[in-house]
């Protein structure tokens, strides 16, 4: 038999919705160093915050994927499309992860969500042949099947009344990336950047998988698994689609507003590095200052932007951090016309200093910088709206079909920003980022993002 649901909905006599509800007391009156000290005390939350921190700082070679296979030979359509089908690989798998997560004991999903993405860092690392290039992403979309669970596993752990601050540290762990950009930064001038990205990959597949190791002393999920009887297929469509219900019923608006940010994000990440390097002339030491630049500042900014909402509320937060993204666009867009922002003499002297430093006087810095930052704090604001909404006994589901809509939609964003920007130009590229951008923002200070409050889930 299938599991039936009934949700019962509240509705809100504020258009802000779920964010009218009377916050904690404590929670509004503490310092973020007890929420600090707090949160290290859950049981398991120590051991699986250092293990994705170290993810995390590697993670952020990421960012420099596109403009890496654009220096080994591939062109810009080709690394759009096969982003767009790693994407739609990866959303087929968080879709299936979804109904696992909620299956199986969700430390199983924490341990195994590492090894794929351990064995794409090592393969990068070792080969630049196309089709281990294009295994190695595979892999890293196949993750995802574990991905929903694992996210799922550490919220079963972390307190609603501190959700934001949770949270918020485990995205503050893209600051490791600074020593590992470092490092790039130090291989980069000794070998070259090809090789400095394959040996920092290297490393990182290392240390990935002793993470992995690390996650096998994590205990037991505390949440009760899902019984289910009768068909697997039916019950995984009937399940996933009872999901897709909840979510309409707790974040109307914000699945919509997620998939044009998605959009736009995969439009900027595939074209903006590649534009300061080959457009703007910003060498790889400059792009390697620049993010460095935002993981030091996002840090602080990060915890900050957590307690903001846990205190202050989710939309405020969300608009406070969206507010700079059509910034970002345009300043690109008139990158060309007025390359700098500061006197051309502070550039060279800094140039003089150290390699690439100059960058901090271009408008390209000033605009990759707000992006990229406000990409780290925006994905944090989205974390925890989702999940001070969603029941936690569904929260694996939830979370897959959120992903699975938003993945799926904006798989074609990597396809269609190849073919702007090789046959329209790159500013056409930043000029459709700027209109979704505005978009965004608009529509999130208009209506918010949701209308009901989810009160219980029965099964």
């Amino acid at each position: 038999m299938t599991a039936t649901s009934s949700i019962e909905v509240k509705d809100s006599p504020q258009t802000e919705g779920v964010e009218q509800k009377p916050r904690p007391v404590a929670a509004t009156q503490s310092s973020r160093w007890s929420s600090f000290k707090e949160v290290l005390s859950w049981r398991n939350y120590p051991v699986f915050l250092i293990t994705s921190w170290v993810s995390s700082g590697f993670i952020v070679l990421n960012s420099y994927m596109p403009l890496y296979l654009y220096t080994i030979g591939w062109d810009l359509l080709f690394i759009g499309t096969a982003t767009g089908i790693v994407s739609l690989v990866g959303a087929v798998c968080r879709a299936l992860g979804g109904y696992i997560g909620d299956t199986i004991d969700r430390k199983i999903s924490a341990v195994v969500v590492m090894a794929p993405v351990a064995l794409y860092f090592l393969i990068i690392g070792l080969s630049r042949e196309t089709f281990l290039i294009m295994t190695a992403m595979l892999l890293y979309a196949g993750a995802d099947i574990a991905r929903s669970g694992s996210t799922a596993y550490i919220l079963d752990t972390v307190k609603t009344e501190r959700s934001g601050f949770a949270l918020a540290l485990f995205t503050a762990g893209s600051i490791l990336g600074v020593p590992v950009l470092l490092l790039l930064g130090v291989f980069t001038l000794t070998v070259g950047f090809t090789t400095a990205i394959q040996q920092m990959h290297l490393m990182g597949g290392f240390l990935l998988l002793l993470c992995a190791v690390a996650r096998m002393r994590l205990d037991p999920s505390p949440r009760r698994r899902s019984q289910r009887v009768g068909s697997l297929l039916r019950t995984f469509l009937s399940e996933n689609a009872r999901a897709a219900r909840l979510l309409m019923v707790s974040v109307p608006c914000l699945v919509g507003v997620v998939v044009c940010d998605a959009i736009s994000d995969g439009l900027f990440r595939l074209g903006a590095l590649i534009y300061a390097s080959e457009v703007l002339g910003v060498g790889i030491m400059g792009i390697n200052l620049t993010m460095l630049f935002y993981l030091v500042i996002s840090f602080p900014l990060l915890l900050k932007i957590g307690h903001v909402s846990d205190t202050s509320g989710i939309r405020r937060a969300g608009l406070i951090v969206y507010a700079m993204m059509p910034v970002s666009a345009l300043l690109l867009l008139v990158a060309p016309v007025f390359p700098l922002w500061g006197p051309p003499q502070l550039g060279v002297l800094l140039e003089s200093v150290y390699p690439g430093l100059g960058v901090l006087m271009t408008t390209a810095f000033v605009a990759i910088v707000l992006k990229y930052t406000n990409d780290l704090l925006w994905w944090n604001v989205i974390i925890s709206f989702v999940q001070k909404n969603l029941p936690s006994s569904d929260s694996a589901k939830g979370l897959t079909v959120f992903w699975v809509i938003v993945v799926f939609l904006a798989s074609v964003a990597p396809v269609a920003g190849g073919y702007i920007y090789t046959f329209l130009g790159p500013y056409w590229l930043f000029l459709v980022i700027l209109v979704l951008n505005l978009g965004i923002i608009t529509s999130i200070s208009r209506s918010g993002w949701g209308r009901a409050v989810v009160k219980s889930v029965t099964d």
